[in-house]
């Protein structure tokens, strides 16, 4: 009888592993690691914020990606004027990422 007990344990711990390892492995399946969505929401805003810009061409970025979901965007970006002239603005983005779509809602572009 104990036998059939510890039989009975042993394929319940075998059946709760899988599905514990089936649910982790279901969540990186897209490989949506946390360090590939902060990138992706990066790489999103300042997509979003090019389309603002008068010569997007000449963007150069520095920014940072932080929160879990949604996922929030601050940084400045150098870029020329209608004059030529490079200048700098400050811009916040919030990113909702999912399977589908990245969805970008720039929350400020200013200039300084």
């Amino acid at each position: 009888m104990v036998v059939e007990v510890l039989r009975g344990l042993t394929i319940l711990a075998m059946i709760l592993v899988f599905v514990i390892v089936g649910a982790v492995n279901k969540s990186h399946a897209n490989g949506n690691s946390l360090a590939n969505n902060l990138l992706e929401a990066k790489a999103s805003c300042e997509t979003r914020v090019k389309d603002q810009l008068k010569s997007p061409s000449t963007a150069e970025f520095d920014s940072e990606s932080r929160s879990l979901g949604p996922f929030t965007v601050d940084g400045s970006v150098d870029s020329e004027n209608s004059f030529g002239a490079m200048t700098r603005s400050d811009y916040s983005c919030t990113v909702r990422i999912e399977s589908d779509a990245n969805y970008v809602t720039i929350t400020s572009l200013t200039g300084s």
